[in-house]
């Protein structure tokens, strides 16, 4: 199953001295970026044969 974005775990109007487009932007941009990525590793993982799989893919998924 892959992982899910979260929702903003706070109220960014709430925070002073940072606009709340600046924080939601760097939320979705930033984490949202590494979850989705996450999840294309994790099925290239799934799709991996170890046996035959070349050495320079293994180590090009990051």
């Amino acid at each position: 199953m892959p992982h899910q974005i979260m929702p903003l775990p706070f109220k960014p109007p709430r925070l002073v001295g940072l606009s709340e487009r600046l924080l939601a932007s760097h939320y979705e941009n930033n984490y949202g970026g590494a979850v989705r990525r996450l999840n294309a590793v994790e099925r290239r993982l799934d799709d991996l044969d170890w046996n035959t799989a070349p050495v320079f893919d293994i180590n090009g998924l990051k």
